[in-house]
């Protein structure tokens, strides 16, 4: 009869994990008790991955609020000839220009904006389809887990 005890399967996971070091677990104690949900729930929150891609979906949702902003219009205002000597003393002579500088996009902005809105989309989609590669690879290694605590019973039950 196989019987599974949730610290070597805690035991087993470590292992595991400890080879494969991209989860972050060195902290865990290797008698502890870690069940499937556990281990998941740690790996989402802890991979590597999934925390870069994060900030990726970040870096997608700021470049979108930026495409969204329309651009600003520009007050130039220039003083020429302020400041002289003799007939060029003082305001007297002065030269002021003021301009306006406003950028027309005709049609422009839509398509920036669309372009924004679809990065966007494929950065949470790619986060979506990373924690799913994510919790079926800790779902295989839980598995491989389980199988290695059941030989080991099976080795130890021979004995």
């Amino acid at each position: 009869m196989i019987v599974f005890s949730t610290r070597r399967v805690g035991a087993c996971l470590y292992f595991v994990t400890a080879v494969w070091s991209g989860l972050g677990w060195a902290q865990l104690p290797l008698a502890s008790e870690l069940g499937f949900t556990q281990a998941l729930e740690q790996t989402l929150a802890r991979s590597p991955e999934l925390i870069a891609r994060g900030y990726g979906v970040q870096y997608a949702a700021g470049q979108l609020e930026q495409a969204r902003l329309k651009p600003n219009p520009d007050l130039v205002v220039t003083l020429q000839d302020a400041l002289g000597t003799g007939d060029y003393r003082g305001l007297h002579s002065a030269e002021t220009t003021v301009s306006l500088d406003w950028l027309l996009e005709r049609g422009v902005r839509a398509r920036i904006v669309d372009a924004a809105e679809s990065r966007a989309s494929l950065a949470a989609t790619e986060v979506d389809l990373a924690r799913l590669d994510v919790a079926a690879e800790t779902a295989r290694r839980y598995i491989v887990c389980l199988l290695l605590q059941a030989r080991l019973t099976l080795a130890e039950e021979g004995v």
